[in-house]
């Protein structure tokens, strides 16, 4: 008798196993689906993914270019979630109505040994040379490791800096003035760019993609 019942016992466990499809040692891919092109402000990008020793998205519409650099596809793949924690090393937007007249714009991250954003760093290049357009230490972290507090600094003015996260709409606000948006896959929607301590130069950029490629973690 305590064997049939011992046997009843395991084909129940079984079932509930079967029927809520799952079990301890099953593993999720991890995926993302990342723009082939898309539309920034109206104009038309192509992208290409560089999988080599520096993964890069680059993206082109004629002399624009706009790339984003990472230092490993699981930083790629794995940038959705949660939304609008930073993974990229750096990105970068070049602009420019003729050959020789570009400038072009370079935002370049650090973290520490947890992945969490310490600095930002945004400087400009362009016929005149390169200067510094604002610095970004950041000091305090959310429990998803994104920054909430920090302090931007452009020469020797400095000014505090709070971000604030919407998860439901995949929104960061910042007290600055800049804000950005993310689809699902992490891809932009939109984005305001504020730049230097007084808030001198803005930038607001509207995007849809068009077309998209998946690609999983091996």
């Amino acid at each position: 008798m305590r064997t049939v019942r011992a046997l009843v016992g395991m084909l129940l466990s079984t079932s509930f196993l079967a029927c809520d499809g799952s079990t301890p040692t099953e593993e999720t891919e991890e995926c993302r689906s990342y723009p082939l092109s898309f539309e920034e402000n109206g104009t038309p990008f192509a992208c290409e993914l560089d999988q080599g020793a520096n993964v890069t998205l680059t993206c082109a519409s004629g002399l624009q270019l706009s790339s984003w650099q990472y230092s490993s596809l699981a930083d790629f793949v794995r940038e959705p979630n949660p939304p609008n924690r930073p993974r990229a090393v750096s990105r970068t937007t070049t602009g420019g109505a003729l050959v020789g007249s570009f400038t072009q714009t370079l935002r370049s991250y650090e973290y520490d040994p947890q992945g969490r954003l310490l600095r930002r760093t945004r400087t400009s290049s362009g016929s005149l040379g390169s200067s510094l357009l604002d610095e970004t230490l950041y000091t305090e972290w959310d429990a998803s490791g994104r920054p909430t507090r920090g302090e931007i600094r452009s020469g020797v003015p400095s000014a505090p800096v709070l971000l604030t996260y919407d998860d439901a709409q995949r929104l960061v606000d910042t007290s600055t003035g800049e804000r950005v948006s993310r689809d699902a896959n992490g891809n932009l929607l939109s984005e305001i760019e504020v730049f230097g301590v007084d808030q001198a130069f803005r930038s607001e950029r509207q995007y849809r993609t068009t077309a998209t490629r998946s690609i999983c973690l091996p």
